[in-house]
């Protein structure tokens, strides 16, 4: 006779197959992937390089904890450079070496239950084998490819096309960029001879090498980000492409120093959001 199929093994296949897509969808590296939904991240700082293993743990535990109080998808671990090349002015805090931002990161997702973004700036000669270690020893599946702070200082690393070349060919890893809408004015263009901004148009070539997200640089100022948005999506429109999902970076900032530094960044803030 004709052997039945049992309808009930049949439910329960498609309920696995059902809990296993949801399970892949709800992940950080899928919700970066897709733009048609928000992502929500919290961002730290790794704590100092000579921190111990034991401190690091306890200081993400804490992190963590008062983090809970706001839904995530996950966290954006920074990588923090000395960056002397940026600014003619003094740096309003002095430089101090902190812990890899691949090796914090997986003590906040030990805390949290929750992937990270990490964050590598490609100014480091051990860029390659720091994308390696990443993946196979923190196992890290969403890395954050950033560029020199500036074109004068020394290169230690790869250029960011090598740096976005390396990461695309590492199996299990995705990665997204940064876009700074502050180098989308009208007045920037200016100051580096070209007749109209250009940020969309590198947000543009990242994506065609590979990156699958942008993360903004801390927004104060709305009007250089909604520009650069629409050039953003006219560009891809006119290129026939899926414009990339843009998460947008809000900071708070309470003291007049951070302030300061928040400039010295390189950050825009307009007077009126300074006086609040």
């Amino acid at each position: 006779s004709k052997p039945t199929r049992c309808k009930q093994s049949q439910r329960c296949f498609c309920h696995r197959r059902d809990v296993s897509e949801a399970l892949s969808m709800s992940s950080l590296e899928a919700s970066l992937k897709d733009p048609s939904r928000p992502t929500f991240l919290h961002g730290l700082t790794p704590p100092l390089d000579s921190t111990t293993p034991d401190a690091a743990r306890t200081i993400a535990a804490k992190f963590v904890a008062r983090s809970r109080v706001l839904a995530s998808d996950g966290f954006i671990v920074y990588d923090i450079q000395d960056e002397p090349s940026r600014s003619g002015a003094e740096r309003p805090y002095p430089f101090r070496q902190l812990m890899d931002s691949a090796s914090y990161a997986a003590e906040v997702r030990a805390a949290s239950g929750k992937e990270c973004l990490v964050y590598k700036c490609v100014n480091d000669a051990e860029f390659e084998n720091w994308i390696r270690k990443a993946r196979a020893v923190h196992g890290h599946r969403c890395l954050n490819v950033v560029g020199r702070p500036s074109a004068d200082g020394p290169a230690k690393g790869p250029t960011t096309k090598e740096a976005m070349a390396l990461v695309e060919k590492t199996s299990g890893v995705s990665f997204g960029c940064v876009c700074i809408p502050e180098r989308h004015t009208d007045e920037y263009a200016s100051q580096r001879g070209k007749a109209a901004p250009g940020e969309h148009l590198n947000m543009l070539r990242k994506q065609q090498a590979g990156a699958e997200w942008f993360v903004s640089q801390a927004v104060y100022d709305p009007a250089p980000t909604i520009r650069l948005l629409r050039d953003y999506g006219d560009a891809c429109r006119a290129a026939g492409l899926t414009p990339c999902k843009v998460v947008l970076t809000f900071a708070p900032c309470g003291r007049a120093k951070t302030m300061t530094f928040l400039k010295w960044l390189g950050i825009r803030v307009p007077e009126e959001a300074e006086r609040r």
